[in-house]
């Protein structure tokens, strides 16, 4: 089998292409406010233990890579000793950091979009490690297991860092899943907001007399307060992850934009779109990290999963930073 997989093994789908448009924000990886840069503490101490022995005659693949936080640690800590790695991931992946590498450094990490960790184009026993920080756990694992027993070296290693379901991150995500849903929707506070663009429109541009005469403008802004009201509600009892502060904050600054004539009605509706898809792709998101994250007894599951495709020496242990628990590493060998 040729050890180069096509970039466009599988069709988009739209969970892929949810996570294509996080990724080409540019956020290194999936959890940009508790890291501003790439992972620290315990999560980080994992990756060095994992990396150490390994230079640059070493292969390494990392399952679900995002912008490639992984690829880009092992170069941070290992220098011109780091692995050549083949860095893939389910969604379209090409971070800037990567291009912005010398030539020779460059060609030492290779990303892969739209590639599947349940069907690896690589070859059986070609990596030394296989990695994954929080990607894994969406895959379907046995398949997953499978694959990476079957292209790793005999006495190769498998390291993963995966979600945890008593984890402050399963909360955090789980309020915003919620609230995600909760302004979306069609009576929700968003297009609440964008049924009130015409009619807000009308009014910026002086139209006062129609809009008396027309019963819809009322009822559209009685249903945007009432909404509003709800929203702020909702907030003021402490349900939010800071999501649904942001969305009012930004509808009512786009509201006050529209009134004094600084965007006009097809621009509002563009800008409001858009940033409804941005919600809806965070929910997706939040809803998934709920459903995967990994429970007690989800990772015995996992260990036996593991076992039954020829892992062996499996060591689990959970992973904190500043005192919060960031998620599940896991340590094992290929027989």
């Amino acid at each position: 089998m040729d050890s180069k997989p096509a970039t466009d093994a599988h069709p988009p789908s739209a969970r892929s292409r949810v996570w294509s448009a996080y990724w080409q924000q540019g956020a290194l990886h999936s959890l940009p406010t508790s890291f501003p840069d790439n992972y620290e503490g315990e999560i980080r101490e994992f990756w060095a233990g994992m990396l150490a022995g390994l230079d640059a005659r070493h292969r390494m693949l990392d399952i679900g890579t995002g912008n490639g936080a992984l690829p880009r640690l092992a170069l941070d800590l290992r220098g011109h000793d780091s692995p050549q790695v083949d860095a893939i991931d389910a969604a379209h992946v090409a971070p800037d950091w990567h291009s912005a590498l010398p030539a020779s450094t460059r060609g030492r990490i290779r990303f892969h979009g739209h590639v599947h960790a349940e069907q690896l184009p690589f070859p059986d026993g070609h990596f030394d490690l296989v990695t994954s920080q929080y990607g894994f756990e969406y895959t379907d694992t046995a398949a997953t297991a499978a694959e990476a027993w079957r292209v790793l070296r005999e006495g190769g290693r498998l390291g993963l860092v995966m979600h945890h379901a008593g984890s402050r991150l399963h909360l955090v995500a789980a309020a915003e899943a919620e609230g995600a849903a909760v302004v979306s929707g069609p009576a929700g506070f968003l297009q609440r907001a964008m049924d009130l663009i015409p009619w807000l429109a009308m009014a910026a541009r002086g139209e006062v007399q129609q809009l008396r005469a027309t019963p819809a403008a009322g009822k559209a802004r009685e249903d945007f307060n009432a909404a509003a009201a709800a929203l702020g509600a909702r907030i003021e009892t402490g349900q939010d992850s800071g999501l649904l502060a942001d969305v009012r904050e930004y509808v009512f600054r786009l509201v006050q934009a529209l009134q004094g004539g600084r965007v006009d009605e097809s621009a509002a509706r563009a800008h409001l779109a858009s940033y409804m898809d941005t919600v809806a792709h965070a929910q997706v998101r939040s809803a998934e990290l709920c459903r995967h994250a990994l429970t007690e007894d989800g990772m015995q599951r996992l260990h036996a999963t593991l076992a039954d495709a020829g892992f062996s020496d499996l060591r689990a242990s959970t992973l904190r930073h500043d005192g919060m628990l960031m998620g599940w590493g896991l340590q094992a060998v290929r027989a």
